[in-house]
């Protein structure tokens, strides 16, 4: 049989060791290019500008650069949360991503279900959970920000209940300065719950990159390295591997991507796959 070839997409960034953001655990978060939305207050605008595409993968070479972080993916129950623009625009690349992936990591997409309705049928078994922003149930508030209808996000979010997914759906209701008020918060939460959702996250949503973006500060990279380092010290226990970890010295944002933090990284990995290489008894 002839192997599926799949085509490159675009990604804007793949971000690595993100902690507390976009799914449990250690994840990345890949950030694939365009949306079918224009919102008012986009803090990723450069999803519809050719100009912020980074690289582009295959599903097999997005797998292979991301398994540098396998460790800390399946000790931590973490794995690769896509977001973007609008990820479900590739639902067939994330499909054949899945296969490869073979449950080996958690897989996120942070949507706004604004799509097609197999574009959703496609994925939405293999998917672990479900971000979606739906900014608010109200269809008039909803065009206003984003100049599109929200017809879609509801049949979508309807199918996906239909199918017993209402556990692995977290529902985003921002507050939008200007556009939405607490009363129209409540009874966008209010419509929501009624669907049988309890995963709800109200938030303030921040019209200011440079809020948005200082999760990123030196500060904040160092609490991840810090993070980071007790889980590698942890896994190196657990298995009994002799393992001392080193102090970073590196003084700028840091977030557990340095060469000696990468070097440690490494080094554990390889003596684990030595383990589960021997652990596996192969039988004729």
């Amino acid at each position: 049989m002839k192997k599926m070839t799949f085509h490159k997409v675009p990604t804007m960034s793949v971000s690595r060791h993100r902690i507390l953001s976009d799914g449990d655990g250690v994840v990345s978060l890949v950030a694939l290019y365009g949306c079918t939305l224009h919102c008012r207050y986009c803090i990723n605008d450069e999803c519809h500008d050719e100009s912020s595409i980074s690289q582009w993968f295959t599903p097999q070479e997005l797998f292979d650069k991301l398994m540098s972080d396998d460790l800390y993916f399946r000790a931590t129950g973490g794995g690769v949360t896509f977001g973007g623009g609008e990820p479900l625009l590739y639902s067939d690349f994330i499909s054949e991503f899945a296969k490869i992936c073979k449950g080996r990591w958690k897989i996120n997409v942070e949507t706004s279900l604004n799509v097609p309705l197999e574009s959703v049928q496609k994925v939405m078994t293999q998917i672990d959970h479900f971000f979606v922003d739906i900014k608010d149930m109200n269809p008039s508030i909803y065009n206003s920000y984003t100049g599109h209808s929200n017809e879609m996000v509801c049949s979508n979010l309807k199918l996906m209940i239909d199918n017993g997914l209402e556990g692995k759906i977290t529902v985003r209701i921002p507050k939008i300065k200007e556009y939405n008020t607490k009363a129209d918060i409540d009874s966008s939460v209010k419509k929501i719950k009624a669907q049988g959702l309890s995963y709800i996250d109200v938030f303030d949503y921040s019209i200011n990159k440079q809020e948005v973006y200082s999760r990123t500060s030196s500060k904040h990279g160092k609490v991840v390295c810090e993070v980071l380092k007790r889980v590698r010290q942890l896994i190196a226990d657990a298995n009994a591997i002799p393992y001392e970890t080193v102090q970073c010295n590196v003084v700028e944002n840091c977030v557990g991507t340095c060469p000696k933090c990468e070097q440690e990284l490494k080094y554990l990995s390889e003596k684990i796959w030595e383990k589960e290489k021997k652990s596996i008894n192969v039988k004729l």
